[in-house]
């Protein structure tokens, strides 16, 4: 049961007292008591000061807990270092092993901070929202880089990793915009999700050859992003003229937000361009598919506002949702019979585009339901739809049990089955 003395909350565990979180948001100064009631404060729960933005230092009366220039420590763990302390700069007492979870939260004047050798954990969100730190020193020893570590540090522009790093977590420096760029090791396992979304200022990224999942945070890199460097060793993915392929070659993965590319070919042997690869791309103009890509996935070109020009071959069949939705720039566009199916909004905000096809195609069916400009391509053949199927379908029109539907190539659910049974019924049964 969670407990309140009106500054802390806290609970009973084993008769002792561990103070849950503070709850005096307006103090400058805040005592960590020896007990609270009849019960010994033995514990302070990691993050429990971090919602206290005018803290500027502790005093303490318990010694399980010391409290040296302000700052709150255990025997060799930096518990909190106050939101309101107004030094900037910061070198940790070298018996220190530990940094603990948020230990740095929010604090507003910190720009320089060196971290001994003797620290060999950082706990997650350690230095979250220290919008003022400029430079970090890391030093050996210290093997993860967890969970929203520098996350919104927007300050933040020099850090250096240190070799013995070997896994940087999720939105591990999520929003830090003023950061160049990062030195990335082949020692590097693992990149979390969103591990540098925010990184405005990142032109170039390096992935390691045990790094083998980049889905989750690639795409999610600052669109600064010019280059991609893979190493040749890693068995998921080749680079090639700056752009993300799988090692097999069949599928376009990533295009940087602000490659240096206009024109593109895609290979032959490429299958399939990827979920979101030309993600709000800058600058690319005109893409020309070889005869093998046979899918556009899912947002593949999602606001790439130059692109004005794709040239589709015959091999193409799915255009996945959203995969040109905002291609403000992207005029006329032609499709083949051999388009089955376009998702929904695949071409949605697309304001001057004019899709051209054969009459009676998957596209012209599209553009009717999604009020896209249209044009009959006089090169393909009309495609003509069933005859045996007219006069079931002029008796069901007119008797309404079809009233909503346009498309009647479209795939059937349970619920259009059911929709269509009741509405057949209560006709012949009235």
């Amino acid at each position: 049961e969670l407990l309140s003395n009106g500054v802390f909350s806290y609970y009973i565990y084993n008769n002792s007292a561990v103070i849950e979180e503070c709850i005096d948001d307006v103090s400058s100064i805040i005592v960590i008591p020896d007990r609270i009631g009849k019960h010994k404060v033995t514990g302070i729960n990691e993050g429990a000061f971090s919602l206290c933005p005018n803290l500027k230092g502790f005093s303490s009366q318990n010694d399980r807990f010391t409290v040296i220039n302000g700052i709150l420590y255990t025997k060799d763990t930096l518990l909190c270092y106050p939101a309101a302390k107004s030094r900037k700069n910061y070198i940790i007492p070298p018996n220190i092993k530990r940094i603990a979870d948020g230990a740095f939260v929010s604090n507003k004047s910190l720009e320089y901070i060196a971290i001994p050798s003797s620290v060999s954990e950082i706990g997650s969100e350690a230095f979250a929202d220290c919008k003022a730190l400029r430079t970090v020193i890391l030093h050996e020893g210290i093997t993860n880089i967890p969970d929203g570590t520098f996350a919104f540090c927007s300050s933040l522009e020099n850090i250096t990793l240190p070799d013995s790093a070997v896994n940087i977590g999720d939105a591990a420096f999520y929003e830090c915009k003023s950061l160049p760029a990062l030195n990335i090791s082949d020692r590097i396992e693992k990149i979390g999700k969103m591990a540098f979304q925010g990184c405005t200022s990142f032109s170039e990224i390096y992935i390691p050859e045990k790094v083998t999942n980049i889905s989750d945070w690639i795409f999610t890199v600052g669109a600064g992003l010019k280059t991609v460097k893979i190493s040749s060793k890693n068995s998921e993915y080749k680079e090639e003229n700056g752009i993300i392929y799988t090692k097999n070659g069949e599928t376009l993965v990533f295009c940087p937000q602000n490659a240096d590319i206009k024109q593109l070919n895609i290979p032959n042997g490429v299958k399939e361009i990827g979920e979101y690869a030309f993600n709000e791309n800058k600058n690319l103009e005109s893409v020309v598919l070889s005869d093998s890509v046979a899918d556009i996935s899912a947002g593949a070109f999602y606001n790439a506002a130059a692109l004005h020009n794709i040239t589709i071959t015959e091999s193409l069949q799915n255009i996945g949702e959203y995969a040109f939705f905002g291609c403000d720039s992207l005029g006329k566009t032609v499709l083949y019979t051999t388009v089955d199916k376009i998702g929904d909004g695949a071409f949605e905000n697309c304001k001057n585009l004019t899709l051209y096809a054969a009459k009676g195609s998957a596209a012209y069916f599209y553009s009717k339901q999604n009020n896209v400009e249209f044009a009959v391509d006089e090169t393909q053949p009309e495609v003509e739809i069933a005859k045996w199927s007219q006069g079931y379908i002029d008796w069901a029109e007119s008797n309404g049990i079809t009233s909503q539907i346009s498309d009647y190539t479209a795939k059937l659910n349970y619920e259009g089955l059911c929709w269509l049974l009741v509405n057949l019924y209560e006709s012949v049964k009235g």
